[in-house]
């Protein structure tokens, strides 16, 4: 099952993250091309994943779809409201 629509462009509407995605992001996020520019470079398990979406509170992800299907993964962090300020990772 798909997230909720948080953003819809043209081409990419931007979903948040369910337990159904771990599949995608483990298969993709553990590949060595991706994980090569990643903040943790070794690869992660279910655990590990799910604790970054579910219990993080420090940053927001979300998988760009394009025409139904997840295309990659989008994650804000060292978010500061104050400043509307935040980095953002993809991959």
């Amino acid at each position: 099952m798909q997230g909720a629509p948080f953003l819809r462009g043209e081409t990419l509407t931007l979903r948040t993250v369910t337990p159904s995605d771990y599949e995608f992001l483990l298969e993709h996020g553990n590949d060595p091309v991706v994980r090569n520019g990643a903040p943790t470079p070794t690869p992660v398990n279910e655990d590990d994943l799910a604790e970054f979406v579910e219990a993080d509170d420090s940053s927001v992800q979300f998988l760009p779809y394009h025409a139904g299907t997840p295309v990659g993964f989008v994650f804000l962090f060292d978010i500061d409201p104050h400043r509307d300020h935040a980095e953002i990772g993809c991959w």
